[in-house]
């Protein structure tokens, strides 16, 4: 929330996240969960539940790349996509025991 690197960190602003703007940033300008001591105590929550999110959209949905759009690795904090991921989704037959 620091005024120099987020000015008006209050607003909702998805733009700031944008490689230009990254890249005028100090490396851990941003970090969601925090570190040291005063590190979110929900971190580890966070990631378990991104975790299953991802495992259920694996098994209800079929993940194909959009044909044309090439993904280009940019390393970041971690390793990041370019112009993003395209992703086109089909829905998987349910299984005999239904989508969970």
């Amino acid at each position: 929330m620091n005024p120099r690197y987020w000015p008006d960190p209050e607003t909702f602003n998805p733009g700031r996240f944008t490689p230009d703007q990254v890249a005028g940033r100090p490396r851990y300008a941003y970090i969601p969960f925090g570190l040291g001591p005063r590190s979110c105590e929900g971190a580890s929550l966070a990631m378990v539940e991104a975790e299953l999110v991802l495992a259920i959209l694996l098994r209800r949905f079929r993940f194909q790349p959009v044909s044309g759009h090439d993904v280009v690795p940019v390393e970041r904090f971690v390793l990041w996509a370019a112009d993003g991921i395209r992703m086109h989704l089909t829905p998987r037959p349910a299984t005999r025991f239904g989508h969970f």
